[in-house]
């Protein structure tokens, strides 16, 4: 079987790609995962495995073939001889268009984002798309209503043994350090941290925020702000609570800005790592994994990946922004210790390399067997975000016949919320 991956690799040109399993290079998480899943697939000899690109990538063992767009796609993975396609979601699906799937490839979708509902009913409708992959079960989840639902499986990201550290700091032997990873960009929530950040100091004085990342992990063009950290007018949004009254920075905030492997430096001596203020579009969260396997205690909001990736005391995941600072302080005060080598354990249990790869070859197996990819319909948190709501939708849509072309939950709770004029009705 001859399967194709695509990576958007305008950008990734003179990142080292050699050591992908001691962490993130410094690149987006997605693009990071999909190098790590050809990487360690090239290595079982059980496909061959040809990766599409933009520029080319210095990968061992693997067939890199350039194309100029991904309209063009289909038509390279025709000349290629490729039985399946494995695609990023991006919200752009206009070139998944039959027009332009001529030959009628099979694709599977790999979605590290949340899908619109619209997006969705046009997928359902798509025969050549063989599987949709969420990251978590609870993104898979959100549309159990979903036509596209028994067509879809969830597989979690993976992580690497080696990315393991074995001599770190107990938690209250660190300094009173935290630590924000991410894009600076408005929907990552960066803002929430940094309006909190006086609370915190007013508390903790000796507090300290280190934050990697900037507006341009995402988009390199990304015109920025009088401090080259985040677009100009997000940047504005959020400096004045970070800066003195003559426009210095505070001296208990650095800004490190992209970092690779040298990030972990920063998280073994980090007490609380904060990875998306928001919780919003995380739909697993690799930046809250990495934190906690370097031992710190991770805050966010309850939002769906973040259930799963969080193993420490659920509380931690606030359901109200107004929460972080009080989470921040009394994380930084705690004098309960962590067992980081059991958290460390349970994370590689649940998110190991060994364990994702063999579940995406259990998933091609199925594909070209032509079996049914979905056949797990338990539930956890049943309510959370409605989900039991969703689940009684699932059903009686699959066996009364009238009500077999009703709508999803979220069509009805977008009017509600669109009449009631209520925010964050839906939880994602």
């Amino acid at each position: 079987m001859k399967i194709g991956f695509y990576i958007d690799n305008n950008f990734l040109k003179k990142i080292d790609m050699s050591m992908l399993e001691y962490g993130n290079p410094g690149i987006g998480g997605s693009e990071y995962m999909i190098l790590s899943l050809v990487h360690e697939l090239s290595k079982k000899n059980q496909f061959e495995i040809t990766l599409f690109s933009k520029e080319p990538l210095d990968l061992t063992n693997i067939n890199n073939v350039l194309i100029e767009d991904l309209k063009n796609i289909f038509i390279q993975s025709n000349e290629c001889e490729i039985d399946l396609l494995v695609l990023k979601y991006i919200q752009n699906i206009s070139f998944l268009d039959i027009k332009f799937n001529t030959k009628k490839i099979n694709f599977v979708l790999w979605a590290h984002n949340i899908i619109p509902n619209y997006q969705l009913a046009i997928l359902s409708k798509n025969q050549n798309l063989k599987a949709l992959v969420c990251v978590s079960k609870e993104q898979q989840d959100l549309f159990r209503d979903n036509k596209i639902f028994y067509k879809s499986t969830y597989i979690y990201n993976g992580i690497y043994e080696k990315q393991i550290e074995n001599d770190l700091l107990k938690y209250n032997d660190r300094d009173n350090e935290v630590t924000y990873i991410g894009s600076i960009v408005a929907e990552k929530g960066f803002h929430i941290l940094a309006k909190a950040w006086p609370k915190v100091l007013k508390k903790v004085p000796n507090a300290k925020l280190n934050v990697i990342g900037t507006g341009k992990l995402y988009n390199k063009n990304s015109k920025l702000g009088q401090y080259k950290i985040a677009e100009e007018n997000y940047e504005k949004s959020f400096m004045p609570f970070l800066t003195k009254d003559n426009g210095d920075i505070l001296d208990s905030v650095k800004f490190w800005g992209i970092l690779g492997k040298e990030k972990k430096n920063i998280l073994k001596k980090t007490k609380v790592g904060v990875p998306n203020p928001s919780g919003l579009t995380e739909t697993f969260c690799l930046s809250a994994v990495e934190m906690q396997l370097n031992g710190c205690l991770v805050i966010s909001k309850k939002y769906v990946g973040l259930l799963e990736t969080v193993l420490q005391p659920s509380k931690l995941l606030y359901n109200t922004d107004r929460k972080l600072h009080l989470e921040i302080i009394e994380a930084l005060n705690t004098k309960k210790e962590i067992n980081i080598s059991e958290v460390q354990k349970q994370l590689l249990n649940k998110f190991s390399f060994e364990i994702i790869i063999q579940k995406w070859i259990d998933l091609f197996e199925k594909i070209e067997s032509k079996e049914m990819v979905n056949n797990d319909f338990q539930i956890k948190n049943l309510f959370y975000n409605f989900k039991w709501l969703r689940e009684f939708n699932r059903i009686i849509k699959k066996n009364i016949p009238f009500c077999k072309n009703l709508p999803e939950l979220d069509t009805y709770l977008h009017l509600i919320s669109k009449y009631l004029k209520v925010r964050d009705l839906i939880k994602y």
